[in-house]
């Protein structure tokens, strides 16, 4: 069973990805496989859009429901997005080891287009974390405490929380991290 979020993703994914092409020039196909990270098989990720041809660029699509603010977002073509969606467009430069993301977010009616970079740190600091979190708690078979949306885990906080969700630009470094 779906929730209404996912139903609306899943039906209108198709459609955005063809208005992602046309709005960015490039021709994104959604890849039928999952992409594994070469070292570590764990790592996966499964793209919204990969290009056809050679540009190397990835393809995160997102249609917020009718909680998202258009406060949580920045101008198009920016890297100003929230926080848990910035993650995931990193996340998926790193498996993939393309240079640049494209996040196309239904907001309002509007199909924005915002260009996030790869950042090494960013990426090394999500690696170390998925791979403590496989050591101590996949291999062992051991449940992490729950800890959903607390302060100390913004990244992860639910947008439907009291606190709204942050840009990933607007988080201190001990946020980031």
């Amino acid at each position: 069973e779906t929730t209404e979020d996912q139903d609306r993703g899943n039906f209108l994914e198709p459609s955005l990805l063809k208005w992602a092409s046309k709005k960015t020039g490039i021709e994104f196909l959604k890849p039928m496989n999952t992409i594994v990270y070469p070292d570590w098989p764990w790592a996966t990720y499964s793209a919204d859009g990969l290009p056809v041809g050679e540009a190397p660029v990835r393809l995160e699509i997102k249609a917020p429901g009718i909680h998202a603010s258009l406060e949580d977002w920045g101008q198009p073509g920016t890297d100003e997005v929230p926080a848990d969606y910035h993650c995931q467009v990193s996340w998926g430069l790193m498996v993939t080891r393309l240079k640049k993301g494209v996040l196309a977010a239904l907001i309002g009616g509007e199909l924005r287009i915002y260009n996030i970079a790869r950042n090494p740190e960013l990426e090394a600091e999500m690696l170390a974390r998925a791979k403590a979190f496989v050591e101590h708690h996949v291999l062992p078979g051991i449940p992490p405490e729950p800890t959903w949306g607390d302060d100390a885990n913004i990244l992860r906080r639910h947008p439907r929380n009291e606190k709204p969700a942050k840009k990933f630009n607007a988080l201190s470094p001990a946020e980031r991290m």
